[in-house]
């Protein structure tokens, strides 16, 4: 793309002067850090000295500090001087976190003297502007002894937001403390922490609160304050160790289905901290745990143990995936390391133990813990002769099912060829199975008579796990080969003669079964046979696309047979570089939905009992239900992910059995019951039964040639295919009728070329963090199928705090009851350029974002605004046919400023500099505000705006319609209308070389510019810049009139 510098110029002092007094009392600020859900954002171990200060951390941010004079940085610490009545404070204000958690490592100087009660150390999240913030304070109440409150401060008080509880007793100078804090949440803010002493078992959370008062804070910085009381003696306190991390919508005690990823990339020396994707570990013995900066570590000596539990992560049909190291030769009796699923917070567990032998062998075994005992459900099984030390074993365990609970667990050396079949396999139907969901985890234990054991964790992940009673898709898999066949090949789902070419398509994915990809002679083969068979050879291809990963290397490419793929992958981080394709022509589909097929009739209804998929329909937000903010009433049962079709047709879901009429269906959940209003006999009826098709953590990895469809994706799952890390490339790719969102990108670097999003339930394409995007030739047709209200995230495709993307020659068209196009939160150098937007509720909004280029599209026919620039700048709006839309064009300012106070120079929020020329814009005379500046404010006039509007066509049907040309931002009053283009030049300078036609249209059914519009071009179009030329593909200094490409539906 063209890059571009931020070009914002100065606003008006007299339009802010609140602003930029603020800013000047605030301070200056270090570089912003936007993190990823579960991202470590700061560790800081005072790897440094520093005299004043504490300088920068040891992952590189910046503190600002107050009082720096007491603050330095020595031998290992951080150092806090504290002489009585006195305070100090060190932020990481460029980071800016939502749901975060905190920890720090701390010690007093003078404890047992009593001279130092009063002294606190506080941890605190979510700071911003003048001193808002959450702080979890540790003080010293006595000698040894130490309180814990929760409270919420502003410029001049504090609310205790749960009361001071006494933590720890007997602490000694110089004894270190360990202190956690987590703040989830944003309609209602849940608080928790914890302190103990450091070494010792981590205790329960012993503070909890809740705020929804209209004074809570929703984001911000971390940081650490200290306090010394009025009686105090002068004293020092050290921090030993800071940690901040962005726990994103993994958090604690959400009762998420999110599943567990973790590669352990940080550093912790006590504890496991926060996972990669974002769940919070509850440790026992958090002495013995630490993480490296590449793999989970446990220290257990004889007769001890160690326990890391994600908690907030709760799964019921699950597996979980390890990769575990013993580092020491065993004796006596052995360690044991297990994973876990379903352990409750009352600590009942299924575990999978891995038993390290003296002999060097490996041992495997299934248990239940449960009410204090233990229950071996499938004793122990020797797997491997001898694992030297240090070899990683992965192991894998499994669990599913209510009324009988299958069990099955295997273990293989890392890397050493494929997983082997299940070893140890058994069941519980049992009085006391565990029924109930619950997290996932490890933990480690050493027999008494054994030596010290360090194990080595890495490539920690849960998946989904389906019932071995699940039927097989009836959808065309591979047949059997004739007996004369040398190379097998399995039977496609039906395909065109002739298979087409794989050059792309003019805009978006080729159909399913029609690309056509080299196939590389290492390829590896799978087929969609449901099985872990096969030597991933075309004649002997791989029975699964799960098993085939497992399989895989970097760099492989992965040729998948035509047929469906009813499967919920990861693809692990070890795959850089991989390749997914089908097999030229062949149509490969990734299928969330089953056959139902047991149908009975019931009066004017049919029947299918046994349905045990359930879904989570809420909307969480920490611990609080926000479904109500998401959901429009006129469409109550939009956020359930439940999917039924008959052939082709989807069923609209309702809320009860008696509403089910023809073309409905209904989901009985206690009687695990689907019901229908169509006779299915004779007809192929389909469900959702999985949630997600893949998340992909392999950098550069590659997807074409597939589709994806119906997966009853929630909004704790966030999407059906989650593209995780930098480099990756979509094309010719079909993702559709998905229950939430279809793609979700979150790193910088991809690429997604002739994709199909469509018909997804709330959007078809969102990212986040997203730089150096580009999507091109795609097309995004009938998102937020289930029309949730249009905020907070409802669209065609949203982006937010990206920069350097470019949307070109998309069509984004038919988003119901939102909008097409939405960059929002601090993007920056967007280009969109050569996009058909239309039938949208609205087209395409900027907010919140800076410098962009809105060039060459046809924004047309959409039901509300057709370009809405909010709160942003430096936008340049040149030679596009915005025609059909009740309000053309709108720029909108309002009272939110950037609180990232490193960006509020280069993306302030504000509207200025806004450029308007060569498009040709018609008003179907329905709005009487065509084009509008509105600040709601009440402040700014639309001349402090700094727009340049000038070289435009603009049309309307009559002198009267609308009734205004224009409505014009006017400070206390509101709008100032203007009727008429000779209006609008007097009252604001602009558009003095614009036209005005009344009367017939100025460009005809395929947006093209009319003769009248032509003629005038040489009276009317300026030169285009070499910017915008570069942008748009054309010649700089070319004069035309609207978009330079044709429409595209």
């Amino acid at each position: 793309m063209t890059k571009r510098l931020l070009r914002r110029r100065p606003v008006a002092a007299r339009s802010i002067p609140l602003l930029l007094g603020l800013a000047l009392i605030a301070g200056a600020m270090a570089g912003a850090v936007t993190a990823s859900a579960g991202a470590t954002v700061i560790q800081d171990d005072f790897d440094r000295s520093v005299g004043s200060g504490w300088g920068k951390a040891s992952s590189g941010q910046a503190y600002t500090t107050g009082s720096a004079q007491r603050l330095s940085v020595s031998a290992g610490a951080g150092r806090v001087d504290l002489p009585a009545a006195t305070n100090a404070a060190a932020i990481a204000e460029g980071v800016k976190l939502g749901d975060s958690y905190a920890k720090a490592v701390v010690s007093f100087e003078r404890v047992g003297d009593g001279v130092s009660n009063g002294v606190s150390s506080s941890l605190l999240l979510r700071r911003k502007g003048l001193g808002f913030y959450y702080e979890a304070r540790l003080r010293q109440l006595a000698p040894g002894r130490f309180g814990l409150t929760v409270l919420r401060s502003d410029r001049t008080s504090s609310a205790a937001i749960a009361g001071e509880t006494v933590v720890a007793t007997n602490v000694a100078s110089g004894q270190k403390l360990s202190v956690e804090f987590v703040a989830t949440g944003s309609a209602t803010v849940d608080l928790k922490a914890r302190a103990w002493v450091s070494g010792a078992s981590m205790p329960s959370w012993q503070v909890t609160g809740r705020d929804a008062s209209s004074s809570r804070v929703t984001e911000g910085s971390p940081g650490l304050k200290f306090d010394a009381s009025a009686g105090s003696a002068r004293t020092t306190v050290l921090v030993h160790q800071y940690r901040a991390a962005d726990t994103g919508e993994s958090t604690p005690n959400t009762g998420s289905t999110r599943h567990l990823a973790d590669d352990f990339s940080r550093r912790w020396t006590e504890g496991w901290g926060a996972s990669t994707s974002g769940a919070l570990y509850a440790t026992g013995a958090p002495g013995r745990l630490s993480v490296d900066g590449s793999r989970g570590r446990a220290e257990v000596q004889p007769g001890k143990s160690a326990a890391s539990v994600a908690e907030g992560v709760s799964l019921t049909d699950a597996s979980i995936t390890a990769d575990l190291a013993v580092e020491t030769a065993q004796r006596g009796g052995g360690a044991t390391s297990a994973v876990l699923l379903r352990r409750s917070v009352s600590g009942r567990y299924y575990e999978a133990r891995l038993h390290h032998l003296a002999s060097g062998g490996l041992g495997l075994s299934i248990h239940r813990t449960a009410d204090g005992s233990t229950t071996t459900m499938v004793a122990q099984k020797t797997v491997l002769a001898s694992v030297p030390a240090n070899r990683s074993v992965t192991v894998q365990f499994s669990t599913v099912g209510d009324a009988k609970v299958d069990l099955k667990a295997r273990a293989w050396l890392t890397g050493a060829g494929p997983a082997p079949d299940w070893q140890v396999v058994g069941s519980d139907s049992s009085a006391a199975r565990l029924r109930a969901g619950g997290a996932p985890g490890l933990k480690f234990d050493v027999s008494p008579d054994g030596v010290t054991t360090v194990v080595r964790a890495d490539n920690l992940a849960t998946a989904a796990a389906v019932a071995a009673g699940t039927p097989t898709p009836t959808t065309p898999t591979p047949t059997p080969p004739p007996a004369t066949a040398t190379t097998p090949a399995p039977t496609p789902t039906p395909a065109p003669t002739t298979p087409a070419p794989s050059a792309p398509s003019a805009v978006g994915s080729l159909p399913v079964g029609q690309a056509s990809y080299p196939v590389p002679a290492n390829a590896v083969y799978v087929a969609p046979l449901g099985s872990r068979t096969g030597q991933g050879t075309k004649a002997d291809p791989y029975g699964s696309f799960g098993y085939a990963l497992e399989k895989a290397k970097a760099g492989s490419t992965l040729v998948l047979r035509g047929g469906t793929f009813h499967e919920s992958v990861l693809i692990d981080k070890s795959l850089t570089g991989i390749t997914v394709q089908n097999h030229p022509g062949e149509a490969v589909w990734f299928d969330g939905s089953k056959t139902v097929s047991t149908w009975a009739s019931s009066g004017s209804r049919w029947v299918a009992s046994g349905w045990n998929a359930v879904f989570d329909h809420r909307i969480m937000s920490g611990s609080t239900d926000e479904t109500s903010r998401w959901v429009d009433p006129a469409r109550p049962l939009a956020s359930y992910p439940d999917q039924v079709w008959i052939g082709d047709k989807a069923l609209t879901q309702v809320a009860s059995e008696s509403a089910v009429s023809a073309g409905e269906f209904y989901v009985d959940k206690a009687g695990k019951r689907l019901v229908v209003g169509d006779n299915p006999a004779g007809k192929s009826v389909r469900a959702s039964a999985l949630k997600r098709a893949m998340e992909i953590h392999a950098t550069d990895a590659v997807v074409r040639g597939i589709g994806v469809r119906r997966y009853a994706t929630t909004k704790n799952d966030f999407a059906a295919v989650i593209a995780g890390v930098s480099g990756i490339e979509f094309e010719n790719v079909v993702v559709e009728e998905n229950a939430w969102l279809g793609i979700a990108a979150w790193a910088s670097g991809q690429r997604y070329r002739n994709v199909t999003v469509s018909e997804n339930a709330i959007m078809g394409f969102g990212g986040n963090n997203t730089n150096d995007l580009v999507v091109e030739k795609s097309v995004f047709r009938g998102n937020n199928a289930q029309g949730f209200k249009p905020t907070p995230v409802a669209s065609g495709i949203k982006i937010t705090r990206a920069k350097d993307v470019v949307l070109r020659d998309n069509v984004v068209a038919d988003t119901r009851h939102a909008g097409g196009i939405w960059f929002d939160v601090s993007s920056s150098n967007l280009e969109i350029v050569g996009n058909s937007v239309s039938g949208n509720a609205a087209g395409v909004m900027i907010e919140l974002s800076e410098d962009a280029v809105v060039a060459d599209n046809h924004i047309f026919g959409n039901d509300g605004t057709g370009l809405r620039i909010q709160a942003s700048g430096s936008v340049d709006v040149w030679n596009n046919t915005i025609v059909g839309n009740p309000r053309p064009f709108a720029v909108w300012d309002d009272e939110r400023k950037q609180d990232v106070k490193a960006l509020a120079a280069t993306i302030p929020w504000v509207v200025d500099d806004i450029s308007f020329h060569n498009n040709v814009v018609s008003m179907t005379g329905s709005n009487t505000c065509p084009i509008l500046t509105q600040d709601e404010a009440q402040v700014r006039t639309g001349n402090e705006f700094g727009i340049t509007s000038n070289n435009n066509a603009f049309h309307r049907p009559g002198a009267q319609s609308p009734a205004n040309f224009a409505c014009w931002a006017n400070g206390i009053y509101q709008v100032k209308s203007f009727k008429n283009l000779q209006q609008f030049r007097d009252g604001t300078g602009n558009d003095k070389a614009s036209v005005l036609t009344e009367g017939a249209a100025i460009v005809d059914a395929k947006g093209a510019a009319g003769a009248s519009t032509r003629a005038s071009v040489g009276s009317v179009a300026a030169g285009l810049p070499a910017a915008i030329a570069a942008a748009t593909g054309q010649r700089a200094g070319v004069e035309a009139l609207g978009a330079f490409t044709e429409r595209r539906g």
